[in-house]
């Protein structure tokens, strides 16, 4: 028998190619039972604010994806049905899957309709081939409850709130115990992150700690960074080690941020002048033309009238037209200090304190640090029930 050195050097070439290929890249084939019409599959990175990754539809209720992710990453298979009024794709499931670049095999226990109404659908799924999945199964298994503790308050929460028209006591007795819940969930995964520091999905919770603004101390978001250096996947490190430069500036019990602020009468001067040593300072982002914020206001009245003596209450207004601000304080009739950031102004006030939506109202101690961050007037409250008697 011949040995043919250069078919046999093409061959090894090949291979190689073949291998380094399959490495780079992801190949999702699965199957969903009891599909009657073609479904449309959606991969979407979650950690990307949900950037699709790929599209196909299923054929006899098989379907493959197939493209490639820099580190082992959260995705949602996003399944979706053609039909209603307008015969427009509906989405029936967003399971949770780590994708990462191997072959994956997805079967689904269940055909479209109880994915539909399934709450976790995930318990639905099996998925083989990705190690990173394996690890958030285990997360599953562990942290479940909690999820769907913390799930199950926030819509009861919801519902109560238009079932009463925003009843003030309801909403505050449900609101609470969607916090209890969230603050489970959230020692729940700690917990997880400190007993499996090595997993994929451990780093992913820590990466989501960070972009959290206020919700832990730095002593508690330090020991978070330095178990995810245990996770095998270098760049899911090294963008962890960027995210805490900056988180450092959001924990709890951090000094708080100095900004330059317009006062009523035009004059421009630091915040930090309005802070009175010794005192607690409260501080409530709104706009006029915010409708939760407006509806905040009679609380924040309370706060004020309740803790002159030992809390400084101040409204910064957000909005983009002095007259306009002008306008709904004098109709609000808000007869404490108020503030406006100006155009110039807004980028360093909102990135003080990483104000994503608003209403958003932040409680300085009386030595100075941040202690708590909040939409809600009712947590403020319980805050200072217990902290300022």
């Amino acid at each position: 028998m011949k040995f043919n050195i250069q078919s046999a050097c093409i061959a090894f070439a090949t291979l190689c190619a073949s291998s380094c290929y399959a490495a780079d890249r992801f190949t999702i084939t699965g199957y969903i039972p009891e599909v009657t019409d073609s479904l449309m599959i959606t991969l979407k990175n979650a950690e990307r604010d949900g950037t699709r990754l790929a599209r196909v539809y299923t054929t006899d209720g098989y379907f493959t994806l197939s493209d490639t992710v820099k580190m082992p990453s959260m995705c949602n298979l996003v399944i979706a049905r053609r039909g209603g009024k307008f015969n427009y794709f509906s989405t029936l499931a967003s399971p949770r899957i780590m994708v990462e670049n191997a072959d994956i095999k997805v079967t689904f226990a269940a055909g479209p309709d109880s994915l539909a109404s399934a709450y976790v659908p995930e318990t639905l799924m099996h998925a083989e081939g990705s190690k990173s999945h394996d690890e958030f199964v285990t997360y599953l298994h562990e942290c479940l409850a909690a999820e769907r503790r913390a799930g199950e308050a926030e819509s009861i929460e919801t519902k109560k709130y238009f079932s009463t028209e925003g009843n003030a006591d309801t909403v505050a007795h449900y609101e609470k115990m969607s916090q209890l819940a969230e603050a489970d969930l959230r020692a729940a995964r700690r917990r997880f992150i400190s007993s499996h520091p090595g997993f994929h999905i451990s780093a992913y919770l820590v990466l989501k700690e960070l972009n959290e603004p206020f919700t832990c101390t730095g002593e508690d978001m330090a020991r978070l960074v330095e178990m995810a250096k245990n996770c095998p996947d270098t760049a899911r490190v090294r963008l962890i080690d960027r995210r805490y430069e900056r988180a450092k500036r959001y924990c709890l019990c951090q000094k708080y941020a100095d900004f330059n602020i317009e006062d009523a009468n035009s004059i421009t001067k630091p915040f930090s002048d309005y802070i009175t040593p010794g005192k607690y300072t409260f501080i409530d982002f709104w706009a006029s033309w915010c409708g939760p914020c407006r509806a905040a206001i009679p609380h924040v009245r309370k706060l004020h009238e309740r803790y002159a003596d030992r809390m400084d209450v101040y409204s910064i207004s957000l909005d983009e037209n002095r007259d306009t601000w002008r306008k709904a304080m004098a109709a609000e009739k808000m007869e404490w200090t108020q503030l406006h950031a100006t155009k110039e102004q807004m980028k360093d006030v909102t990135t003080a304190y990483m104000i994503k939506a608003i209403p958003r109202l932040v409680l300085i101690d009386d030595r100075g640090r941040i202690v708590c961050s909040t939409s809600s007037p009712n947590v403020i409250d319980a805050y200072l029930e217990k902290n300022l008697k």
